[in-house]
């Protein structure tokens, strides 16, 4: 993170609306004080970063290596290829501000895990959590791309899940007689 956190200054997460949370499927935004628990924010290490993980990863099933199965802690991990001190300080800081318990952060330093309610999210990330009607069943997922302050853009990836839509298995039990 270069510049300061701006909430005016914002950049939409693409692909963060689930694919049928359709306008035909909407049933209006969901009460404020609905408690959104869990919430995670997956975030992003630099180019080099993920070159070198790359690299690491070749390494640890390559024999010859001398990295060979040289396995890394999650701990390890975070301190290689995880986000840094400062960023984690400011993004938790930035959550914190807006009324968000920051329950956990990973010790790979790839997700904050948060809380807060319905009202809280829409105020801090622009989009509004709405019930949808999918094949009968009501369903909870934002309306529209969260937004995050252009700062943060460089070291936040998106939302692990903003929705309750399951996934459905690609296989089924057929009987055959």
């Amino acid at each position: 993170i270069t510049g300061e956190i701006n909430d005016a200054q914002t950049v939409a997460l693409p692909t963060q609306v689930h694919p049928w949370a359709l306008p035909k499927s909407d049933r209006g935004p969901v009460g404020g004080e609905l408690p959104m628990e869990r919430i995670v924010l997956l975030l992003k290490s630099t180019t080099e970063q993920e070159d070198s993980l790359q690299s690491l990863l070749i390494d640890l099933q390559d024999q010859s290596s001398p990295r060979y199965h040289q396995w890394l802690s999650p701990e390890q991990f975070g301190q290689q290829f995880g986000i840094h001190d400062r960023d984690l300080a400011a993004i938790t800081s930035w959550l914190n501000a807006h009324g968000f318990k920051v329950n956990t952060v990973a010790r790979n330093r790839r997700t904050i895990e948060f809380s807060g309610t319905a009202a809280q999210f829409a105020s801090a990330f622009h989009a509004e959590i709405h019930k949808f009607e999918v094949n009968g069943q009501i369903h909870l997922a934002n309306a529209s791309a969260p937004r995050i302050p252009a700062a943060l853009a460089p070291v936040v990836e998106g939302f692990v899940s903003l929705h309750d839509f399951r996934r459905r298995p690609l296989s089924h039990v057929t009987t055959v007689w």
